[in-house]
């Protein structure tokens, strides 16, 4: 298990955009056809049990409790012997909360589940390091999933602005726990940046660059620092989390400027040199590489439309 401080730092640049909430309301028999919508699907068990059918022969009982991250293609959720069953899209998350309800009579089971996208799309780092299926095995007496649905359902209830940013400050909530819970059970997918958190030396290392992203890192540095050698540090990290370190480095540095544009009045000159620049010029031509837009146009109100250009792209020079 990484240490804390690695975790919270990786987790606090996660952004959960474009999050939607259904509750699914079966009276059995009943069968859904799960196309995934956005970068992932969360699946809550609430009430009663309903199989999820994952292709070759994989299976998992949706009971109270259970939670289910999925970030490939379209799976099979029943209750009971169905003959035709209905198909959710990714155009039927259309509002912050809604209801649906199969079959007749008394609902058996009931579900929630969160639709979401990541900052950067299907394509970012943390996006690309999701496995295409995490499962955290519930515990009934918690009631995580029936006090969520609840809390949804009693805001959509008063019916006043900002459900949206409920529903998306529950659903990241919710990818973090799943996440932690299954790296502590030790089922996390074993390469990407989930992965890398839980390798002791590569963990540190990203932790380092998350507590400070201005430092001149080298891989040399960094290397030095985990005790490792050189060498063995890059192939290392390279492995697990999908990109060479200094790639890593200047990806963060990106991330922290975004955060610093939209959410403080810093000049340019200062954001830069909070992320290890010592001039505007250097700085403007690295974020505009990564995000597509210059410094001043994201601030400005090209937030909403920016983000990581491209993720195969190198987003800065990288040096030994």
């Amino acid at each position: 298990m990484p240490r804390p401080e690695h975790l919270s730092e990786v987790f606090k640049s996660l952004e959960v955009q474009a999050a939607r909430a259904l509750l699914l309301q079966g009276a059995s028999p009943w069968a859904l056809q799960l196309a995934r919508p956005a970068t992932g699907l969360i699946l809550v068990g609430i009430e009663g049990a309903a199989s999820l059918e994952l292709g070759a022969g994989q299976r998992v009982v949706l009971d109270a409790g259970t939670r289910v991250l999925l970030t490939s293609a379209t799976h099979r959720l029943s209750e009971g012997e169905a003959g035709l069953e209905s198909t959710l899209e990714p155009a039927a998350f259309t509002e912050p909360f809604q209801q649906k309800s199969l079959g007749s009579g008394p609902p058996t089971a009931k579900i929630l589940l969160l639709a979401f996208e990541l900052e950067g799309g299907p394509d970012s780092l943390l996006a690309r390091s999701l496995p295409p299926m995490l499962v955290a095995p519930g515990d009934p007496k918690s009631g995580l999933g029936a006090a969520l649905a609840a809390w949804l359902q009693a805001e959509v209830a008063l019916a006043v602005g900002g459900s949206d940013v409920i529903v998306g400050r529950l659903t990241e909530g919710m990818l973090v726990s799943l996440i932690r819970t299954t790296m502590a059970r030790g089922t996390s997918p074993r390469e990407g940046l989930v992965s890398a958190l839980s390798e002791p030396q590569i963990g540190a290392a990203i932790g380092l660059v998350h507590d400070a992203p201005h430092e001149d890192w080298t891989v040399a540095a960094l290397a030095s620092r985990v005790g490792m050698s050189r060498s063995a540090f890059a192939a290392r990290f390279t492995q697990l989390v999908g990109e060479a370190p200094l790639h890593y480095v200047t990806r963060r540095r990106m991330q922290v400027a975004a955060q610093l544009l939209r959410g403080t009045s810093l000049t340019l000159l200062q954001v830069s040199q909070r992320v290890g620049y010592d001039s505007e010029a250097a700085f403007s031509k690295a974020f505009k590489r990564w995000s597509g837009r210059s410094p001043g146009t994201y601030r400005r109100g090209g937030a909403k439309d920016a983000g990581p250009a491209s993720e195969t792209r190198r987003v800065g020079e990288e040096s030994a």
